[in-house]
């Protein structure tokens, strides 16, 4: 399974929260999971990717954050905007009954 930790604030901020550092081991510590890291672009490059029409990807090795499975870290509620934005720079549609549902 491809899983994307997403977290929604920018790289500098992420890589900073022991919390994130923990799930990414974690969920990689696991058979037939490979997990990799998603964070909020600055407002700069929010633009440039929605002005080119590019998708976010996950930091290495360059995944489209809607390939696979994607799950949020959430460590203050005042990042549950950025979680929207995050969902829809990804290309995933934010109401859930409005996207494709996986294997069974």
């Amino acid at each position: 399974m491809r899983f994307a930790l997403c977290y929604p604030d920018i790289y500098e901020v992420g890589m900073s929260y022991y919390g994130l550092f923990l799930l990414y081991e974690l969920m990689n510590s696991r058979e037939h999971t490979w997990c990799e890291r998603c964070f909020a672009p600055w407002h700069d490059m929010d633009v440039y990717l929605r002005e080119n029409g590019f998708p976010l990807v996950t930091s290495s090795p360059d995944t489209p954050q809607s390939h696979g499975c994607s799950g949020f870290s959430l460590s203050y509620e005042l990042n549950v905007t950025n979680v929207l934005n995050m969902l829809s720079l990804g290309g995933i549609p934010l109401r859930a009954e409005e996207r494709e549902s996986g294997p069974s």
